[in-house]
């Protein structure tokens, strides 16, 4: 009977270690762009507000998830991914394009400066800039190609 139940506690606390092992992980993991994007359009899900949570404190800094947060400011996790995007996002031709052609954001217009700064000089990049020379901004790009 002692053995029975020693052998049921050991299999209950390895139960309980491995679901903590597992919510630390999960809690702790990265996520990708499409599921922080996903979780945050959703927040009244309980599963998503913590996953959203979870994006806003730790965010996949890429073109897809900066973008998205950076054009969805109304909402405020995004609003908080998209303040840590705006000086640490890869300039890529992608980012930069889309950030000098929406400076009424100040948001983009900061990612826009750094671009401008310290372009991408790409043949899409280019050819977008020098496209477009009414504004300062891709002037400045396209004197650097």
């Amino acid at each position: 009977m002692i053995i029975f139940f020693l052998q049921m506690t050991v299999k209950a606390l390895t139960a309980i270690f491995i679901i903590a092992a597992l919510y630390g992980f999960v809690s702790s993991a990265a996520y990708s762009s499409a599921r922080c994007i996903d979780a945050c359009g959703n927040t009244l899900s309980s599963v998503n507000l913590r996953t959203c949570q979870a994006c806003a404190n730790d965010p996949p800094i890429d073109y897809e998830m900066c973008s998205h947060a950076c054009g969805n400011t109304f909402n405020s996790y995004l609003r908080r991914i998209c303040d840590t995007c705006v000086p640490n996002v890869p300039l890529t031709d992608q980012m930069c394009i889309r950030a000098c052609g929406n400076t009424f954001s100040s948001n983009y217009r900061s990612i826009c400066q750094r671009c401008a700064a310290n372009p991408p000089l790409t043949a899409l990049m280019c050819k977008t800039a020098c496209g477009n020379t009414y504004s300062s901004y891709y002037r400045s790009i396209c004197n650097q190609c």
